[in-house]
């Protein structure tokens, strides 16, 4: 999955729409005012977000890849040197 198609599905779509849905009902029944106003605030607000909060997982997932396949290297490394 490229970096843009992850952002989009996980981030904006994935926990940005996700989230302003649930925030919307929350304060809707909260407030026992309608739905959809809320909704469209955080339509705005929280897809925003979810694109900040889908680069900075693909850039934690980037670092932990890195991590794993330095590691693996490592460890494939010290096996060929023991035989």
């Amino acid at each position: 999955m490229s970096q843009n198609r992850f952002i989009w599905w996980v981030g904006v779509l994935g926990w940005g729409v996700t989230t302003s849905v649930i925030f919307a009902a929350i304060l809707s029944s909260l407030r026992e005012q309608p739905f959809l106003p809320y909704w469209g605030v955080s339509l705005l607000i929280f897809p925003l977000a979810g694109c900040v909060w889908g680069f900075a997982m693909w850039d934690k997932l980037a670092t932990i890849r890195a991590a794993g396949a330095s590691a693996a290297a490592r460890v494939g490394r010290s096996r060929r040197d023991s035989e």
